[in-house]
């Protein structure tokens, strides 16, 4: 018999309870967010890894960051990510017939030394939109990229 070990929920907002609202350009925010458990999420990212959700994205390609974002950097950010750096929640659709529900956060990041820039003196405001779909433990990076709002 095999023993799994149960893997953590990161969900803290049931789908289905969301408090709704049209958002820009087609977008529906859920405005009591947020819907994932950050220390949760990034235990997953930690364990399990991410996949990038829709990385041929044309909103995400323009505002690309050069040298690209490469795996361990994303993983370096959501890492980074704290509560307060929490700016809504949206349900995302990924794909023609997929939807997930995604948190967004903003963060200064200082690229070279890979690490926040509270004092935003050297860093770049970036962008991350992610979220989870069950029964998969990966992390869903729905956006990830340079922050025109910040």
């Amino acid at each position: 018999m095999v023993n799994n070990p149960k893997t953590l929920d990161p969900r803290i907002l049931v789908e289905g309870r969301f408090d709704l609202r049209a958002g820009a350009a087609d977008r529906t925010k859920i405005t009591n967010g947020p819907v994932y458990d950050l220390t949760i999420a990034q235990q997953l990212v930690a364990q399990f890894g991410f996949l990038r959700a829709n990385a041929d994205s044309l909103n995400a390609r323009r505002r690309e960051l050069e040298p690209k974002l490469d795996d361990d950097e994303v993983a370096e950010i959501l890492t980074a990510l704290k509560n307060e750096h929490y700016d809504g929640s949206e349900i995302s659709i990924i794909s023609a017939n997929r939807k997930v529900d995604s948190d967004e956060y903003f963060i200064w990041w200082h690229r070279n030394n890979r690490r926040e820039d509270p004092g935003r003196m050297f860093g770049i405001p970036i962008y991350v939109k992610f979220g989870f779909r069950y029964p998969s433990p990966k992390c869903l990076i729905v956006s990830i990229h340079r922050s025109e709002r910040h």
